[in-house]
């Protein structure tokens, strides 16, 4: 319609209302669209909507979408939030916990002048419960030392006391291999150290069995540096993690 008069436009308006074959029509004049179109196609990104009634039409419908996929969006967007903080809620909650465990078992420990033989640390799903390798076992052995005995003795009452969810015992070794010995590496004596603590709890402590499991880690989970002899002394620990009632989800 560029360029024609009204008496132009006018006579291919009626001669388009009246024509009985299909005519595409490309105009950016929205009232001849207006007046001579059936059916709009909306092309957008090689997308081909197609719309029945004239431009009118077309332009509601796809105002209507427009605003029916913001309120999806935003809609959307609330339930993400909402999700968010109740994540973020039951992560404060699960720490609170066991800040409070982590707490409650330090006290102990002071009451049985094990302060200085067990780190305790926590997050948001347990508390940990460190001990020197050296201090349970002898150098590339699982058998506990006899004088590990009686600590351990107290810790199975910490233990029977404060854990009613899950406990996990798990052994960790430093980053040198094992010279020949009974175990062939690392990773199985670090397991073997891990079972001979649960073999011990579960004999002579009041700990349901089914909430304890044992595992070793080797030398794949270090805490300080194994370049140094310090680093490997500490790497080479038990751990104790005793997890608090809303671990789970």
């Amino acid at each position: 319609t560029n360029h024609l008069d009204l008496d132009a436009i006018a006579w291919l308006e009626e001669f388009l209302i009246n024509f009985e074959n299909t005519v595409i029509v490309v105009s950016h004049d929205r009232y001849f669209l207006n007046k001579v179109c059936t059916q709009i196609a909306d092309i957008d990104y090689a997308k081909i909507q197609l719309y029945a009634g004239n431009y009118d039409f077309w332009y509601e419908s796809s105002q209507l979408i427009v605003k029916q996929m913001k309120e999806a969006n935003r809609k959307k967007e609330e339930k993400i939030k909402e999700l968010q903080e109740s994540i973020q809620n039951l992560e404060n909650e699960k720490l609170k916990l066991s800040e409070e465990l982590a707490e409650r078992i330090e006290e102990s420990l002071a009451e049985n002048f094990l302060s200085d033989q067990v780190d305790v640390t926590f997050d948001a799903n347990c508390v940990v419960l460190t001990f020197n390798g050296a201090f349970l076992f002898d150098s590339g052995k699982a058998d506990l030392k006899t004088e590990a005995l009686p600590m351990l003795n107290k810790i199975g009452k910490i233990l029977s006391k404060y854990a009613d969810d899950n406990i996990e015992i798990e052994g960790h070794t430093d980053s040198v291999p094992l010279n020949g010995g009974r175990y062939e590496n690392n990773d199985v004596l670090s397991s073997y150290r891990a079972l001979a603590v649960f073999d011990y709890l579960k004999d002579n402590a009041s700990i349901d069995p089914s909430i304890m499991k044992h595992s070793g880690r080797g030398e794949y989970e270090p805490i300080a540096d194994n370049s140094t002899p310090e680093g490997r002394a500490k790497n080479r620990r038990v751990e104790i993690k005793i997890y608090n009632a809303l671990s789970a989800y």
